[in-house]
């Protein structure tokens, strides 16, 4: 029994290792670069995120999904 123990904390401790090695974000191989608008924006060193959303129609904190899809009518302007 207590090499069973020993076993599986060992193949417990190799699988989480394992997982957290594969959630890791440093890949030095990565060849993804930002836009050219989004490099703008960090070279601006400012920016903002504007959500329109459901909620913001029915000026409410949350819904319950129960709203029509009419509700949701951004202008023109933020809709593009």
């Amino acid at each position: 029994m207590k090499r069973l123990t020993h076993s599986g904390i060992l193949m417990l401790g190799l699988c989480l290792g394992g997982m957290m090695q594969s959630c890791s974000t440093t890949d030095s191989n990565s060849t993804i670069q930002p836009t050219p608008g989004q490099q703008a924006m960090i070279d601006r060193k400012y920016g903002m995120f504007l959500h329109f959303g459901m909620n913001t129609y029915l000026n409410a904190e949350w819904s319950d999904g129960t709203a029509a899809a009419g509700v949701y009518a951004p202008p023109a302007d933020i809709a593009e």
